[in-house]
C-alpha cells in the first residue's frame, strides 16, 4: 500500500505542516508536487502550514505555499 500524504499525528499535524514548521523548503516543495496534498489542513490549534510558516518568518516557505 501507499502512505497517506495527509496523515495526521496526535495533534493533527500533517507532513506538510511539519515541514513548514521546520522551514524545510525541499520537503515542502516535494510535498506540494504530490497529487491530493491538502495545503490548508489545520492542526488541533487551527493553524495551517502557511500560518505556521508566516508566524515564524519563514519567507521562502511562505512563498512556496
Amino acid at each position: 500500500g501507499r502512505a497517506d500524504i495527509n496523515a495526521k499525528n496526535y495533534v493533527d499535524q500533517t507532513p506538510l505542516f511539519l515541514a513548514a514548521a521546520r522551514a524545510d523548503e525541499k520537503i515542502v516543495q516535494l510535498l506540494l508536487e504530490k497529487r491530493g496534498i491538502e495545503i490548508d489542513a489545520r492542526n488541533s490549534n487551527g493553524y495551517t502550514p502557511l500560518s505556521v510558516a508566516a508566524v515564524n518568518g519563514y519567507e521562502k516557505v511562505v512563498t512556496l505555499l
